[in-house]
């Protein structure tokens, strides 16, 4: 039970320090959340995809816990964050509203491809589940293919 706390503080250090969480939230004790959103939690990209022209300017955006963030990690070709791969880009949207949206039309939440280093691009998202607390770490989001 002792090394079940030490882990759980572990990872909300890690993503405190990754901004996955607001101060507030990382503070806080674990607890069930109070929140009914519309939307199950997930991670988006619009449009969607997965071929875009290089230059297209994507919007990030998700349904998680209040007070929380996703973090888009975007790799080359065929590098992977469970082969110890460094992405090329790290972007953080901006943090969920009460109902649990991180509004696509906040312009802070877009990046554009022309900045991509390869033509394909894997995606990774890390988030916290509104429904239940858990954090979800480099959950395979999908290709980005640049024609």
């Amino acid at each position: 039970m002792r090394m079940r706390f030490r882990l759980v503080g572990a990872i909300v250090a890690m993503l405190s320090a990754f901004g996955v969480l607001t101060p507030a939230v990382a503070s806080a004790a674990p607890a069930t959340v109070q929140v009914t959103c519309n939307q199950p939690t997930h991670a988006f990209i619009s449009p969607a995809g997965p071929t875009y022209p290089r230059g297209t300017v994507l919007t990030l955006a998700g349904i998680v816990q209040p007070g929380t963030r996703v973090i888009f990690d975007f790799y080359r070709k065929n590098q992977s964050p469970f082969l110890g791969d460094v992405p090329f880009l790290r972007f953080g949207t901006t943090f969920a509203r009460s109902n649990c949206v991180i509004d696509e039309r906040d312009g802070d939440n877009t990046v554009n491809t022309a900045i991509f280093p390869t033509a394909t691009t894997s995606v990774y998202a890390s988030y916290v589940r509104w429904e239940d607390g858990v954090v979800v770490l480099n959950q395979f989001y999908g290709k980005i293919f640049l024609v």
